[in-house]
């Protein structure tokens, strides 16, 4: 259902059944979840219902960030390397976590 289908008032959730009808379902839900439903900066999206929970979706504006830069990274069995917009690049040997894990069981190795 989207926003404007239903209505949500603390926890109670209200839901058309027919024309001029509604279920009244009340929601259970953790500290964290209540602080979420409470937040009035959050936008209340979409809601899903199954048989065993009730999805809300929510969205908030944010201000857009500058970067100062990127950064890409690459990670390989025997190393990590990492580069950046300046142009600086750095490789992190990862050799040594290859052979542990030969050694000790890796994936498709005899130990």
């Amino acid at each position: 259902m989207d926003y404007q289908t239903y209505m949500l008032n603390h926890l109670i959730l209200r839901i058309p059944s027919r024309p001029r009808e509604f279920l009244y379902l009340t929601l259970q839900t953790s500290h964290h979840q209540l602080c979420l439903i409470d937040n009035d900066s959050l936008k209340r999206g979409s809601i899903t219902i199954t048989n065993s929970e009730v999805i809300i979706a929510f969205s908030k504006q944010v201000k857009m960030v500058e970067t100062s830069g990127r950064l890409g990274i690459d990670v390989n069995e025997r190393n990590v390397t990492w580069s950046d917009t300046t142009g600086r690049t750095e490789k992190e040997d990862t050799l040594e976590i290859a052979e542990l894990k030969a050694r000790y069981g890796g994936e498709g190795e005899d130990s």
